[in-house]
């Protein structure tokens, strides 16, 4: 397409086009362009890169999408300033495979099938990247149950939050412990119950919890007690019912609700210490605070394969994990044997991307 002189004459106060600097895949990216005085054009197209989608036009109802490109013909004009103003919402709709990616975008104005003025903005996308760095190479299974553990070693690249979900299976099925916050609450009841234990102290004091949550947490327990809905690998009916009747006592107390609420707060606090010492990383949380495997078995296992998964702020997840772990199977019985595997995360090597607004795109 011709060019005219016109452009070549205007200087970098006649328009501005400013974009957010960075952005996760699928996040909304607004794009602003200014110019202080008016300018006729016939039409202005918005080249989009690859993979980029309008989300939504800002001051211009007259437009209309051809391929990659927006194709605005008419903007409002302002009846208390000169000049034109528009913006748009765009994303981008895959999952990168790069850490870093930079995208061109131009905006140009025509008049008379030349450009009489553009301007090019780059869009950069960034993406955080989990590698398992350790494993082991082989699982020990035998009667002692406190050396039954997986520990793994992660490393975290790239830009932005994630949230790790570790499952596990033996021979096909999960096995590995959902709402695990829960079960891990409801396992050192029952601890309690057997040990006639007193409540236990934080290690941490500085360490605090929304009372709200704490009693929606005891509602959840309540539920799920009273309705049986653990699984029978987690809790027998027999300790089930021992729960039911625990809650029974205490609500013969005049003091129930502070009772289990002291008692919830003090259990969750401990289990908040336990994992702020295992895993002193602010950008990486599970999804589950503790992952165990506890299942029951019959037969002597070879194999237990473990599934990561994560996922970032967007809720963009990106391509899971799969490791196959030998098991050395030394149980000396099988028979309705249940097991407790304790997933951990050793070490992290955390190389977060800092400054990421005037990060080198290049490498």
């Amino acid at each position: 397409m011709a060019e005219s002189g016109q452009e070549e004459s205007m200087t970098s106060s006649d328009i501005r086009c400013n974009i957010a600097r960075w952005a996760l895949p699928r996040e909304n990216i607004p794009l602003r362009l200014e110019i202080e005085k008016d300018i006729q054009f016939d039409f202005i197209i918005i080249h989009l890169p690859f993979g980029f989608e309008l989300v939504e036009m800002l001051n211009s109802d007259d437009y209309y999408i051809s391929e990659n490109d927006v194709i605005i013909r008419s903007i409002k004009k302002s009846k208390h300033r000169p000049g034109i103003f528009f913006g748009l919402v765009i994303k981008y709709e895959g999952i990168p495979v790069n850490l870093k990616l930079r995208n061109d975008i131009s905006v140009e104005f025509i008049k008379n099938d030349s450009r009489i003025l553009s301007c090019n903005l780059e869009c950069r996308i960034f993406r955080p990247s989990l590698t398992i760095m350790n494993v082991p190479t082989i699982i020990e299974l035998n009667d002692n149950l406190e050396a039954n553990k997986i520990g793994l070693d992660l490393q975290f690249i790239g830009f932005g939050d994630i949230t790790i979900k570790i499952e596990a299976m033996i021979g096909g099925k999960i096995v590995s412990e959902g709402n695990c916050l829960l079960y891990e609450l409801l396992f050192r009841m029952k601890e309690r119950l057997k040990a006639a234990e007193k409540d236990l102290e934080t290690k941490n004091n500085s360490i605090k919890i929304e009372p709200e949550f704490v009693r929606r947490v005891v509602e959840r327990v309540q539920r799920l007690i009273y309705n049986k809905e653990l699984p029978s690998e987690l809790l027998t009916d027999e300790e089930i019912d021992k729960l039911k009747e625990y809650f029974f006592e205490i609500k013969k107390q005049e003091n129930f609700s502070e009772t289990i609420f002291e008692v919830t707060n003090n259990i969750l606090l401990s289990i908040l210490s336990d994992t702020l010492d295992r895993t002193p990383k602010n950008n990486i949380e599970l999804e589950d605070i503790r992952t165990n495997i506890k299942t029951k078995i019959n037969v002597p296992i070879n194999e237990i394969i473990l599934k990561i998964r994560y996922k970032d702020l967007m809720e963009n997840e990106y391509p899971s994990h799969e490791i196959r772990i030998p098991v050395d199977d030394k149980l000396t019985t099988h028979r309705d044997k249940s097991i407790n595997i304790p997933i951990t995360i050793e070490n992290i090597d955390n190389q977060h991307f800092m400054n990421v607004k005037d990060m080198n795109m290049g490498a």
